[in-house]
């Protein structure tokens, strides 16, 4: 293709849509770079058609009121279609100078004086000057050499709760999803997400991955999952309700965190820390789905999962080693007992937002690594983002 861009966004899912729109709205030419058919990410490709995690605020409040307009029925809900979710996003970026290029899966990176000049794959080159890693497994960082953690660290690293006595390679749980359709007067799903009258969503089985990097090791938790579909969908039918739709993809929580310049803890979270380049504030459970089971399932433990709002720093988005990579979502620079609270789709677009509108910063300054943080943080404000704790929303 050879194009060239002020920012490239690798990965269209929630977190990188959100970067697009933030840095189209800055007067930046940008381009979504997404290894799928179709942008979207895990609402479309998984079904994760559902909001948990606070705040509702800038880009992702904008686009539920927008999802809520097309559709009134779903208005209050925080389960949506992803239909209602790509429209949305389809007209917001069709508002900008963004370009979607998607079925491109990047496999390879180019370096010029330091800095990343190129991602790229089979038949394809994209060049920037700003790039932001959006890909939920931390594609771009990794393949350009950053350090990064996979699975859990050990308890007495960071002092955390939750946390094993030894260190792993485990990450929490897969899922695979899938819908129901009431065609009796069966009992209605307890505690499960109801898109609208007689339909829910459902999370269906759950396994353990052994690479969640890995296509072939996704592909065989899937199968194994795919595996238990049918005598769940049986179980089902004999209440009154038919499977309707099956995710096209696992839903997978967890995969690479990449190092930043400031590894965010559980301490950090429970005791409220101040940062002077905070981006964004952020609140959901301590939720992650281990192997062993999720503490926040359990009676005893659930009490322990419950945080406050917390700041998220800027920092956490960026790396010592380039001076022109963001990365965003799931795989922001956290602890693995943070990231089970870090990696929902608000939070996830909150982090997005951010460095999508810091990438204008950082064209300024030419290093992501050094821009004006007070700037930055009157930006995103203007922006609709709620920036640090001075901001919590009043209960």
């Amino acid at each position: 293709m050879g194009k060239y861009y002020d920012l490239v966004v690798c990965g269209g899912g929630p977190s990188g849509l959100a970067a697009a729109v933030a840095a189209g709205r800055q007067g930046l030419k940008a381009a979504i770079v997404e290894e799928d058919p179709e942008i979207g990410g895990a609402p479309v490709d998984s079904y994760i058609q559902f909001f948990t995690g606070l705040p509702n605020a800038g880009i992702h409040r904008e686009m539920r009121e927008r999802m809520s307009a097309l559709a009134p029925e779903m208005s209050g809900s925080n389960c949506f279609r992803r239909g209602s979710y790509l429209l949305v996003f389809y007209e917001m970026l069709g508002e900008l100078d963004v370009d979607i290029i998607t079925g491109r899966r990047i496999d390879r990176v180019g370096f010029s004086d330091g800095a990343i000049s190129s991602v790229g794959g089979e038949s394809f080159t994209v060049e920037g000057k700003i790039f932001i890693d959006a890909t939920g497994n931390g594609d771009i960082a990794a393949l350009a050499g950053c350090e990064y953690r996979y699975g859990r660290e050990a308890a007495d690293e960071y002092g955390e709760d939750f946390a094993p006595a030894k260190a792993d390679r485990r990450v929490q749980m897969c899922t695979q999803m899938f819908a129901l359709k009431r065609f009796d007067d069966g009992t209605a799903p307890a505690n499960f997400a109801k898109y609208n009258k007689d339909e829910y969503l459902i999370w269906g089985p759950s396994a353990e991955c052994a690479d969640t990097t890995d296509p072939f090791e996704v592909m065989k938790t899937r199968r194994a999952l795919m595996a238990k579909l049918p005598e769940i969908a049986r179980e089902w039918y004999a209440k009154g309700f038919q499977v309707t739709d099956i995710a096209p993809k696992l839903g997978v929580r967890e995969s690479r965190r990449i190092v930043g310049l400031y590894t965010l803890k559980y301490s950090n979270v429970m005791e409220r820390r101040r940062f002077n380049d905070s981006v964004t504030i952020a609140h959901y459970v301590i939720d992650p789905w281990e192997p062993e089971g999720n503490p926040f399932h359990d009676k005893e433990k659930r009490k322990r999962c419950q945080v406050p709002y917390y700041e998220i720093p800027y920092r956490c988005l960026v790396g010592e080693k380039y001076r022109n990579l963001y990365f965003v979502g799931r795989c922001i620079s956290t602890t693995h007992v943070v990231n089970s609270s870090n990696r929902v789709i608000p939070i996830c677009m909150m982090t997005g937002q951010a460095a999508g509108t810091a990438a204008k910063f950082a064209l300024e300054s030419g290093d992501c690594r050094s821009i004006d943080i007070p700037a930055l943080q009157a930006e995103l404000r203007r922006g609709g983002m709620l920036v640090t704790l001075d901001e919590e929303p009043k209960a």
